[in-house]
């Protein structure tokens, strides 16, 4: 007995299909279709035997159409059989693409399709051709008229049978046949099965085709239902009456397609499989040498497109493809969420959660074997440009470069607190005025200290103002992902610049011939956040950077939603670029990134929209020989990064270090020295003011070796003293 498994079709290619092709997959084999009502799904059943590899077939030869395992239960075992059939020349080639237009009826409509070849064809024909031969091409009826007399009679002749509708389907049917025959084909049975609203259904088949005979049909399951339909007889209809049953493009999706180049094969770094005609998954993999990284990467998408996902699997297989290879690929990855620290455990990387007071780090430390001033004139740049300064943007930069000079005169490794301090110095120095009662700022220095705001906020915190710290270039050596999912979105963009700074410093370490060579990758999720202003002075730092990466054999990744969140310059200059699903407003400008020596714009821009989950455009660089070939676009489906079980993160967190010491501060009051209040600064900040009283301590947090500033005023509000202090236990304040 025939067994058959059942798909959904779930989703169709946007334009017309060839139905044949399903034909020749299945071959000389019963099959089924079933147009569920209440649910309004197509269901195709395949034969058991082999349905995945037919299934396989179908898609590889039909683009975009899309099935997925399901079953068909048995509504009844008993059904309403009909045998229908539509007149030639009659309008519509599909009988039932208004199907699920039927509302409110429940049940569904079998369509069963059992093929008829060798002698039960040739019985067929036979038989039809005896049903054309009997019929007589008139037929006269006679009868006795009374209005002319009693001998007189009438005559009546009927339609001309070779012009009527049976003589119609018959010749049809033969034509069919006899083309079966000559081809050494297959004709086909073609029986309707009802369950559920039964008269409703048979209305609806009925008022779009001639129904040829109807009886009822019990079986236990489909497997006996087609072997009764085998033993039954109905009349053998063409391939062309079968493909109009079957209406398939009621479906989930459509899948818009982009006719692509083929990709060329070659062994490297695979970024994921190849999609046919941008729908088809034919599972060869996408693989580009690991060194044309160094023109650039960027991945683009929606939230939940896979953009993530995709870059982590991009950066696993880099660092796996390396370890095969006996290379090394440092990899330094910037997050503003805890998504990555999965991929940081898995891999085995260091992981640096910002703002949960375990780690400390000197973002002001200078490497060794850097030129101190050309690593605070790049500190001084990316910072002025992530500060949301606008038109104070130079006198800003002005002002960090001046305090830069003095706090790196004599230190590779200054103190973050002195360099703040060298910062605000600068900034009364071009921008205000110190009087009796404190400082006068100008317009333009109110403005600095504000935007400046964000980055007092960090150094004041205790493990980001210690000279000491983790050596940025050690824990890439290994490998390092930076956690920023602690932090509040307005402090984020500074933190990607003082972490930038420090890995850019270290990409210097590679010289300029390391062209053929991956020596490290620097991902950056949501890059707008430093890079999207198109005049910002880190943006066009980085389209010089990203040209001396290549030589320094140093990947950028970029990660972003939209394309547009990145300046069009550098996306250019990203020679490869994985656009995953975008925004409706931004697919135009992506489409426009991209080669395509086929498609046209809309076609593009269509399929940008609605692309699958982890499905995305690549636009890449091969290597051929020396040369470096840039292809046409494809689509791939990228590789799904398989994050470890949720083991704990906390097995690698530790304690909390306890930064503060409760310091005890008392003021010396003498009959010439009663100040009425004293204020306490760390790094310009005001932390706390009190009025002293004669022996009693202030009890105050502080963080233990670090500088704060003093000032002591009278009761006008005057300043009388100035001083500095290190925190420790005591402190005893008097003038000196």
């Amino acid at each position: 007995m025939e067994t058959f498994t059942f798909y959904e079709i779930c989703a169709m290619p946007n334009i017309p299909i060839q139905k044949t092709k399903i034909l020749e997959a299945i071959g000389k084999r019963a099959f089924l279709l079933s147009y569920s009502l209440s649910d309004m799904k197509t269901v195709i059943g395949l034969p058991s035997l082999n349905s995945s590899i037919i299934k396989n077939e179908i898609e590889s030869l039909i683009p975009g159409m899309e099935m997925r395992d399901t079953n068909l239960p048995m509504e009844s075992t008993r059904f309403e059989l009909l045998v229908a059939y539509r007149l030639p020349g009659e309008t519509g080639s599909e009988w039932f693409e208004d199907i699920f237009s039927t509302r409110r009826v429940n049940g569904s409509i079998i369509v069963a399709v059992i093929p008829v070849y060798g002698d039960a064809l040739e019985r067929a024909k036979r038989k039809i051709e005896t049903n054309l031969g009997d019929r007589a091409m008139r037929h006269t009826v006679s009868s006795q008229s009374s209005f002319m007399g009693t001998r007189a009679s009438m005559s009546v002749q009927t339609e001309n049978f070779k012009e009527s509708e049976e003589a119609m389907m018959l010749t049809d049917l033969l034509d069919a046949t006899n083309a079966a025959i000559l081809k050494n084909g297959t004709a086909y049975k073609i029986a309707f099965l009802l369950s559920g609203d039964i008269d409703k259904l048979d209305e609806f088949i009925s008022n779009r085709l001639l129904v040829m005979s109807k009886c009822s049909i019990k079986a236990a399951d489909l497997r006996e239902l087609v072997e009764k339909l085998k033993k039954t007889e109905i009349p053998p209809f063409g391939i062309k009456h079968v493909i109009s049953t079957m209406h398939l493009n009621w479906s989930n999706k459509l899948n818009y397609l982009v006719r692509t180049m083929n990709f060329k094969q070659q062994d490297g770094l695979p970024l994921g499989t190849y999609m046919k005609d941008s729908v088809h998954d034919t599972k060869l993999d996408v693989q580009i040498d690991p060194s044309t990284l160094n023109l650039g990467l960027m991945v683009s998408g929606l939230p939940g497109s896979g953009k993530t996902s995709c870059a982590m699997s991009i950066l696993d297989s880099a660092m796996r493809f390396s370890n095969q290879n006996q290379q090394v690929v440092r990899v330094a990855i910037i997050s503003p969420t805890d998504e990555w620290n999965s991929f940081a455990l898995k891999n085995k990387l260091n992981l640096v959660s910002l703002y949960d007071g375990m780690t400390s780090i000197n973002f002001f430390k200078c490497p060794d074997n850097l030129n101190k001033e050309l690593f605070y004139e790049d500190l001084a740049m990316i910072i002025s440009s992530v500060s949301g300064a606008g038109p104070y943007e130079n006198p800003l930069n002005k002002c960090l470069i001046n305090a830069f000079r003095s706090a790196y005169a004599d230190s590779y490794e200054p103190d973050p607190v002195e360099v703040y301090e060298k910062i605000e110095e600068s900034i009364l120095k071009f921008h205000a005025k110190r009087n009796n009662t404190g400082v006068k700022y100008t317009k333009h220095g109110e403005n600095i200290r504000s935007a400046l705001e964000n980055l007092r906020s960090i150094i004041a915190r205790p493990e980001y103002s210690s000279k000491e710290g983790i050596a940025i270039d050690e824990v890439i050596q290994k490998g390092v992902v930076f956690d920023l999912s602690n932090l509040s979105n307005s402090a984020k963009p500074y933190m990607y610049a003082l972490l930038l700074n420090q890995i850019y410093a270290q990409a210097r370490a590679f010289g300029l011939e390391n062209d053929d060579k991956l020596n490290l990758i620097i991902c950056i999720e949501e890059a707008q956040l430093v890079f999207r202003e198109k005049e910002s002075t880190a943006s066009i730092d980085l389209k010089q950077r990203i040209q001396d990466f290549r030589k320094q054999g140093v990947c950028l990744m970029l990660l972003c939603h939209n394309v547009t969140d990145i300046d069009p310059i550098v996306r250019r200059l990203c020679q490869t670029k994985l656009y995953l699903k975008q925004a409706a407003d931004v697919a135009p400008v992506a489409a426009k990134d991209l080669i395509f020596t086929y498609a046209e714009d809309e076609e593009v821009i269509m399929k940008l929209k609605h692309l699958d989950s982890r499905v995305g455009a690549l636009t890449c660089v091969q290597k051929q020989g020396m040369e470096k070939v840039t292809n046409d676009t494809v689509f791939v489906r990228t590789k799904e990064f398989n994050k470890p079980a949720a083991q704990n993160v906390q097995e690698h967190i530790k304690h909390k270090k306890q930064w503060y010491l409760n310091s005890e501060i008392t003021v010396a009051i003498s009959d010439n020295w009663n100040p009425h209040k004293v204020r306490i600064y760390f790094i310009g900040e005001e932390i706390l003011e009190f009025q002293p009283v004669p022996d009693t301590p202030v009890c105050v947090k502080l963080l233990p070796g670090r500088r704060y500033a003093i000032e002591f005023l009278n009761e006008k509000g005057r300043v009388i003293w100035r001083s500095n202090i290190i925190a420790r236990r005591k402190i005893v304040l008097q003038p000196e």
